[in-house]
C-alpha cells in the first residue's frame, strides 16, 4: 500500500507541475531541473553501513524541443546542478554512493515543457586524468611543512598483495593520527572517526578503509572533491608516501613508526 500511494502521489505532483509549467511557462528553468533531481534523490536514498546513502547518478530527460533550447549552455547547466545536488547533499547528511553526475538528454516520450528524472547510484569513477570543472574554488593550501623535516617514507618490499603495514596521518593543522580499524570516515561532522574543522571539507567527505589488500580511499561525494597525488580521485588504493588533499585540506600518509595525537 505505501509503495501504491508513493506512484499515485508522484502521479499527482508531476501532474500538477507539467501542466503549470506547459500554461503559465514559456521554458523550463534551470531551478526546476535541479529541484526535480533534488526530490529524486531524497526519494531514493537508503540507509547504508555509512550513514544515509543516496543516488548519485542523474538523466534529466526533456522533449527533444526543450533540450535543444539548453544545448548552447548545456555543460554550464549540468555543472551547476551538480554543485546544488551536493550542497542539498551536505544540508541534509546524505551521502551520495560516490561522485554526483547529471546528464541531460532529449526524449520524444516526455511533452513540451515536462520533463523525467531517472536517479541511480553507480560507483563509476571518472576516467583517468579527467578533472572536476564544476568544483568550486578553494583557498590555497599552506605547505604542512618543509619537506626535509618530514621522516622519508619507505615503500614495502612485501609483493603486491600483501596488506600495508600501519599509515599514519600527517594533517595540515599539525595533527598526527594513526589508522586504527577497518573503517575511519573523515569530515566536518562531530560523529566522524575523524573529525577536521575546515570550510572546505564536507561533512562526511571520504573513508579510509583497510582490507586485506591494503588500505584505499573512498569519497563519499564531498563538495570539493578528494585529490590523491593531484588528481581527483572517486575509490583509490593509497600507501606510505601518498599526498592526499581533502577539498583542498592537506594529508601526508606516512609508516606510523611513533605516538599519535587526536
Amino acid at each position: 500500500m505505501p509503495g501504491l500511494l508513493g506512484r499515485i502521489e508522484g502521479m499527482l505532483e508531476r501532474a500538477v507541475e507539467g501542466g503549470s509549467r506547459a500554461i503559465f511557462r514559456q521554458r523550463l528553468q534551470p531551478i526546476e531541473l535541479a529541484k526535480a533531481c533534488a526530490r529524486a534523490m531524497e526519494r531514493g536514498q537508503w540507509v547504508g553501513p555509512d550513514g544515509i546513502e543516496a543516488p548519485n547518478q542523474f538523466t534529466i530527460l526533456l522533449n527533444p524541443a526543450d533540450a535543444d533550447e539548453i544545448r548552447p549552455y548545456q555543460t554550464t547547466l549540468e555543472a551547476r546542478i551538480k554543485r546544488y545536488l551536493r550542497e542539498f547533499a551536505d544540508e541534509r547528511s546524505l551521502v551520495p554512493l560516490a561522485a554526483i553526475a547529471v546528464r541531460v538528454e532529449g526524449d520524444p516520450r516526455v511533452r513540451r515543457r515536462g520533463l523525467r528524472v531517472i536517479a541511480a547510484m553507480s560507483d563509476t569513477s571518472p576516467p583517468a586524468g579527467s578533472t572536476l570543472p564544476d568544483a568550486p574554488p578553494t583557498r590555497p593550501v599552506q605547505p604542512i611543512a618543509p619537506t626535509a623535516h618530514l621522516p622519508r617514507a619507505q615503500r614495502s618490499e612485501a609483493s603486491p598483495g600483501a596488506p600495508a603495514g600501519p599509515l599514519l596521518l600527517l594533517l595540515e593543522d599539525g595533527r598526527n593520527v594513526r589508522l586504527v580499524g577497518n573503517v575511519v570516515r573523515i569530515g566536518r561532522a562531530p560523529d566522524n572517526d575523524l573529525v577536521l574543522s575546515d570550510s572546505r571539507v564536507s561533512r562526511y567527505h571520504a573513508q579510509i578503509v583497510m582490507d586485506q589488500l591494503g588500505p584505499h580511499i573512498r569519497d563519499l561525494g564531498s563538495t570539493n572533491g578528494t585529490l590523491l597525488a593531484g588528481r581527483p580521485v572517486v575509490h583509490d588504493r593509497i600507501a606510505a608516501g601518498c599526498q592526499l588533499s581533502l577539498g583542498g585540506f592537506g594529508v601526508q600518509v606516512l609508516a606510523d613508526v611513533g605516538t599519535t595525537d587526536r
